[in-house]
């Protein structure tokens, strides 16, 4: 099956809206569906986040993994990191995280961890989609339905294990400001950075599914707040998630936000100097970061947005896999996690003795932008068609990526990158460039080759599928 052709899954889980999509037959069928994966026995741990859907979900959920024969460990109302945590340091077989990340809040859904905590790769996604849409699921005789137990501890658990190996400031206390999104770190990090001996001023941390503090994903358009609020107060730095916290953003003393490029270049350096290997990037991360890990004596490698984790199964030397807003220090777990590196960042800070806009003053800053223009899931694959044959024609190109979109790597060193969406109904425009006025010829050109495309794809489609007697 081609990952393309997949129904259900997307570039990181299963996401829609509750009413046409995650519905609760859904998450009911796919607890049935994962349990018959595991054959149908064994033990599954389960988190959801702050959504007003949520709670409804899990019912569905717990009920399809207990029917099909599972145990399940209801951790609760939990970041996605804790479940990957938990997952790695207990005996369970798999995870399930109730999320919609950073989707909006009638959003939902569904990612699946391993044993190990990190997410499915494309072929374990593929085999429970086929059970869920086959109708091939199992349910189990009255006497093996699984047992459902609470699990209370896991938070804290987590946030003595981050504590225990980051350690707490020396004797000067940072400033920090914190924004949880009104999502599940709401709790964790403001206690996490209060031990770590950081003063604190926080942002939206009532956990609410309505998301009244604003959008919970963590871009520079929704963290006004946060972005005053640093300055303000005097911070040293500040955090922004999402709702499960996963992602992070970070914020320069001045009120500046980081682009996630230079934050993934500046983790990945910090332990491709402390260990050497290989750092994992998506398809549409910065060339700072290729050049600042390999000036570090490291090499990096690219993958698809939200498959940085897949080369994990085959590569033994990845140290670290970074895309933007997510990072992954392999030391500490294969599994994103926006909390430790919120934890590591501030040690990095106390350590240096520096302040926030110092310690990326190291990192290559260029030009980029990131667009997208509205396209229908079901003209995606036709669109990127005549859009590749429109960017195939471009001249001054050194090099083309074509695993994720198509990337188009420019002998003077910029790049464009035009990719269907896999969580929403959108075509995907990035471009970076050595100097302003050559990211606006990119912007031009993306933004009018994709809607050029696109409306060409509309009106093939209604051609053939309206006007068409057969």
């Amino acid at each position: 099956m081609e990952r393309n052709a997949l129904k259900l899954f997307g570039t990181s889980g299963i996401r829609g809206s509750i009413i046409g999509k995650v519905t609760p037959e859904l998450v009911l069928k796919f607890g049935l569906s994962l349990a018959t994966f595991l054959g149908n026995k064994g033990v599954v741990a389960t988190g959801h986040d702050t959504r007003t859907s949520s709670i409804m979900l899990k019912h569905s959920l717990l009920s399809g993994l207990l029917a099909g024969g599972c145990n399940a460990l209801d951790l609760g109302l939990i970041p996605i990191p804790v479940l990957s945590y938990f997952c790695n340091n207990s005996n369970v077989d798999a995870g399930v995280m109730i999320t919609a990340s950073h989707n909006p809040p009638e959003d939902n859904g569904l990612k699946c961890l391993t044993s190990e905590g990190m997410e499915y790769v494309p072929s374990e996604e593929e085999a429970l989609e086929s059970l869920i849409l086959g109708d091939k699921y199992r349910a189990v005789p009255w006497n093996k339905i699984g047992v459902p137990r609470e699990i209370e501890n896991a938070i804290q658990s987590y946030s003595d294990a981050i504590l225990n190996r980051v350690g707490q400031l020396g004797k000067k206390p940072l400033r920090v400001v914190v924004d949880c999104a009104n999502g599940t770190a709401y709790n964790l990090i403001p206690a996490l950075l209060q031990r770590m001996r950081c003063s604190l001023a926080t942002l939206n941390v009532k956990p609410d599914g309505h998301f009244p503090g604003h959008m919970p994903e963590p871009k520079p358009e929704n963290l006004g707040e946060i972005m005053k609020t640093v300055p303000k107060v005097k911070a040293a730095i500040g955090f922004a998630y999402d709702t499960d916290a996963d992602r992070i953003a970070i914020i320069d003393e001045h009120g500046g936000f980081v682009g996630q490029s230079r934050v993934i270049a500046l983790f990945a350096r910090e332990v491709v100097e402390a260990h050497g290997g290989t750092v994992v990037t998506s398809v549409d991360a910065s060339l700072c970061i290729d050049e600042v890990v390999e000036k570090a004596g490291g090499r990096v490698e690219r993958a698809r947005l939200g498959q940085i984790h897949v080369p994990l199964r085959e590569k033994k030397d990845i140290v670290f896999c970074g895309e933007p807003w997510k990072l992954m220090d392999l030391s500490w777990g294969p599994w994103v996690d926006g909390i430790y590196s919120t934890a590591r960042m501030v040690k990095m800070l106390s350590e240096k003795g520096v302040s926030t806009s110092q310690i990326f003053s190291e990192i290559p800053e260029y030009p980029w932008a990131r667009l997208s223009t509205p396209c229908p899931d079901e003209l995606k694959s036709l669109a990127m068609s005549k859009i590749e044959g429109v960017l195939l024609k471009e001249t001054g190109v050194k090099e083309v990526w074509t695993f994720d979109g198509i990337r188009l790597n420019y002998e003077d060193r910029s790049w464009l990158l035009i990719r269907p969406s896999g969580t929403t109904p959108h075509i995907k425009i990035y471009c970076e460039a050595r100097t302003r006025k050559r990211l606006k010829e990119l912007v031009a050109f993306g933004t009018k080759t994709a809607r050029k495309s696109i409306k060409q794809a509309q009106r093939a489609y209604k051609t053939y599928f309206i006007k068409s007697p057969f």
